[in-house]
């Protein structure tokens, strides 16, 4: 399995969590939004993943961090979104296909970019997990 697994799982785990899904629908992204996508939509990064060694042996098992944005055109709905994505993702254990083990997220608050004039709202996610 590779270590793009954990993206695809992320992207899962939000697509399918009803509160976001309300709000961008399957608008979720590895990387960056597609120009000309409709907003809110929110888009993901692979900021660290590293080998957890387990009583010095090789292992399957990995942490990983991740930074999740949520794009809008509004404070109050990057806000939502940004609410929506910590309540997809956080204590968030799963069995298959990725074995997700734990998982933290951190609200890093919302801002405004003037030059795209857009509001995003920033979440860090460090989730320990299995490779089968």
């Amino acid at each position: 399995m590779s270590v793009d697994t954990i993206e695809k799982a992320i992207r899962a785990k939000l697509v399918a969590h009803s509160g976001l899904s309300a709000l961008v629908g399957a608008r979720v992204y590895p990387g960056y939004i597609p120009q000309g996508t409709a907003k809110p939509a929110v888009y993901y990064d692979k900021d660290e993943v590293r080998k957890v060694p387990v009583c010095n042996e090789n292992s399957n098992y990995r942490e990983g961090s991740f930074t999740i944005t949520a794009v809008a055109d509004s404070y109050s709905t990057a806000e939502s979104v940004s609410a929506q994505i910590e309540a997809a993702l956080e204590q968030w254990t799963q069995e298959t296909p990725v074995v997700v083990s734990e998982t933290i997220t951190n609200g890093d608050g919302i801002m405004y970019v003037e030059e795209t004039e857009e509001w995003i709202g920033v979440t860090l996610v460090d989730i320990q997990f299995f490779i089968q």
